[in-house]
């Protein structure tokens, strides 16, 4: 009686779930149109047909005819081919060569294609000239054609000593026989049998099928995608499938195509209840819907042959591919990971790393090889230092070196995480590096993050300080020669040789101890830096009524600006004199702190300047010479004025002004020794060190 029971409630389950089943899914039939497929000679092609179908790959002749056995014309395959390697946005707008031949037997929907086909080198050559787009297509052509598509002619142009097994191929040239060589290497096509590949034979729409499908294997056509089964809801129709390391659900459409892939790479129809978890496949999305999907060919197990554990991780090590885990019967197992191994928390994908070493975890194991790692849900405090906040992938996750055992340890965020730093709320994006943190873990995610932020001191030099944004922003450069840059807080507290000042009683070139919070500077110690300059004035600005700027030439010939303010001491013969007294060409010794001079004292006699350098150019009628001069820090071109009072010399002679052109010329080496005047540097001496005549 019992028995009888039993089998009434299976047989209503068993309905129940049909119905559920045809209810979401009326027909798991071939969603194809075409009604000459149902040919059984067709049955090996037709798998091809529909995925390049839903690839939007090949389309039929008619609304219901694909017409398989028939050939196909070099100008439809061409077509084609751009579409399995998911180009058919670069055709747009494209157009052929003018004095392209015989563009009139070109169909119009090809024109595009075969513009972009001969811009990317798939069109060559004696095709160029004679393309013959009606034409049938040969196999051999076909070869070509997919070589060049892939860009693999210097592959194949690599080869030195062909194997091929075919007898009827020794028509064909040698760089062709190459092309074929890497095409069956590469399992894109093969012979009609192992002695004989049929070059001269026209290629059907089926057999093109299939080819094409390789060509999409060898492609970034991104319109088919790679994932891995997570979870399959046949009675609502939907999938999730992870892919990268994101978990996306999909709905699955009503005509959805399903097969697996052999280990030849044959596909047979298979149905969706066949399609099992953790199962690599390929999938095509039309209208938000899965409207193709297949199972690759793999040696793994499937989840009804996985081994699952639970325990603890208690060794994990990414060099040597190996987990150790401490059952919860007490025993310990070692397993083989690798580049496949997946780890998981709250169906959140996390990266697998030494990380994971002692948490709970559930396992899924074939052949020894663990292929899921899933976290079980914690909840605790965790208190540290953080390393770092991974928020530019989903899910986001922080890294805290744990105070109590020094591990650095990795968690998820939750979506509506609680963070607070220095008291207040902040956003996640607030916390740095080295923050103090305390963080609340529930269920495996942060929920709540307390932060204190972190703080450090630089040692080094001012570069440069700007007054001319809201906030003022100091430049420093650091003991290793570092260029750093920061805002000043507000309530910056400035010290300099020992006194409270304020932030513009700094100078460039000050020497500074600065403490960094918050990524601003909140307390800087400066001491001043003095130096000496002595040069030739070569102009002066009186940029206002207190400030005015000079330009100088240093001893080694550079220019240096030197700012002049009411509190610089300026003195001429012992004497005090205001800015308005100097004059250009006046020589003058300044001390200065950064660009601020303290002090200028004038000579009343000008020392001579020597420079050397190469001429570059010669204007003998205003008397220029246009010379690159050599410092011990640059090389830079100076303008040399010459005249009636510069002497001349070359070798042990004393030359005239009259035959300077004789003795001078663009490309000698010279030492000129004289002084700048009115901004000009004016010869005194030319030395010609060229001494053959």
């Amino acid at each position: 009686m019992k028995k009888a029971y039993y089998k009434l409630i299976k047989g209503i389950f068993v309905v129940y779930f049909f119905f559920c089943l045809t209810a979401f899914f009326p027909t798991l039939v071939f969603a194809l149109p075409f009604k000459d497929l149902d040919d059984k000679k067709f049955d090996w092609a037709t798998p091809f047909i529909d995925k390049m179908y839903n690839l939007g790959v090949v389309s039929g002749k008619a609304q219901d005819i694909f017409a398989p056995a028939d050939p196909i014309k070099r100008q439809e395959f061409i077509v084609m081919l751009i579409k399995a390697l998911g180009e058919e946005s670069k055709v747009k707008g494209k157009l052929l060569p003018k004095d392209f031949p015989n563009q009139g037997k070109i169909q119009s929907w090809a024109k595009e294609y075969i513009a972009y086909s001969i811009e990317k080198g798939i069109i060559t050559g004696d095709d160029i000239k004679n393309l013959r787009p009606e034409e049938n297509l040969k196999r051999y052509e076909a070869v070509i054609f997919i070589i060049k598509a892939l860009g693999l002619e210097k592959e194949a142009n690599s080869i030195k000593v062909l194997n091929l097994t075919f007898k009827d191929v020794y028509t064909l040239s040698f760089e062709t026989r190459k092309y074929l060589q890497l095409i069956v290497d590469k399992k894109i096509m093969s012979g009609v049998d192992k002695e004989n590949f049929k070059p001269y034979d026209n290629i059907t729409r089926a057999q093109a099928a299939k080819v094409l499908n390789q060509v999409v294997k060898y492609s970034n056509n991104t319109r088919i995608v790679k994932g891995r089964i997570e979870n399959l809801n046949l009675l609502e129709g939907n999938i999730e499938i992870l892919q990268g390391n994101i978990i996306k659900k999909y709905n699955l459409d009503k005509n959805v195509s399903v097969y697996k892939e052999d280990e030849k790479g044959n596909l047979i129809k298979i149905e969706l209840k066949d399609l099992k978890k953790y199962q690599d496949v390929n999938y095509i999305i039309k209208s938000n819907n899965i409207s193709y999907i297949e199972a690759i060919y793999s040696n793994n197990k499937m989840e009804s042959e996985l081994e699952n554990h639970e325990g603890k991780i208690k060794a994990l090590n990414l060099q040597n591919n190996y987990l150790i885990l401490e059952k919860l019967d007490g025993n310990i197992s070692s397993y083989i990971i690798n580049s496949d191994t997946k780890c998981y928390i709250n169906n959140n994908v996390i990266p697998v790393n030494e990380n994971l070493i002692g948490k709970n975890v559930k396992i899924s194991v074939t052949d020894g090889k663990v292929i899921r790692i899933e976290v079980a849900g914690e909840n605790k405090e965790v208190k540290g230092i953080l390393k770092g906040v991974v928020s530019n992938i989903s899910p986001s996750y922080i890294i805290i070196e744990n105070s109590l055992t020094g591990e650095n340890e990795t968690y998820i965020l939750s979506n509506l995480i609680e963070t607070i730093k220095n008291g207040k709320p902040a956003r996640i994006n607030d916390l740095l590096g080295g923050d103090m943190v305390i963080a609340s873990i529930t269920n495996g995610s942060v929920t709540r993050i307390i932060a204190e932020s972190a703080e450090k001191t630089i040692f080094g030099v001012i570069k440069s300080i700007n007054f001319a944004n809201k906030v003022p922003l100091i430049s420093v450069v650091d003991g290793d020669g570092n260029l750093k840059e920061f805002e000043v807080d507000s309530q910056v507290k400035v010290i300099k040789n020992g006194i409270t000042s304020k932030l513009n009683d700094l100078k460039i070139s000050d020497e500074v101890t600065v403490v960094i919070r918050y990524n601003k500077i909140v307390s800087i110690s400066a001491k001043s830096v003095k130096k000496e300059i002595t040069g030739t004035i070569k102009e002066i600005s009186h940029t206002s009524a207190n400030y005015s700027k000079m330009v100088i030439f240093n001893e080694k010939g550079e220019e240096v600006n030197i700012v002049i303010t009411p509190d610089t001491d300026i003195i001429k013969d012992k004497k005090n004199i205001t800015v308005y007294d100097l004059k250009p060409d006046y020589n003058i010794r300044a001390i200065v702190e950064g660009e601020e001079a303290k002090s200028v004292e004038v000579f009343t006699t000008q020392s001579l300047l020597a420079l050397r350098g190469k001429i570059k150019y010669i204007h003998q009628d205003i008397m220029v010479i246009i010379a690159e001069i050599t410092t011990e820090r640059v090389t830079e071109i100076r303008e040399i004025h010459y005249g009636t009072n510069t002497l001349l010399i070359k070798g042990n002679r004393i030359i005239s002004l009259s035959r300077f052109s004789d003795y001078f010329i663009e490309g000698d080496d010279i030492i000129i020794i004289g002084k700048v005047e009115g901004g000009l540097f004016k010869a005194d001496v030319l030395i010609n060190l060229i001494v053959q005549n």
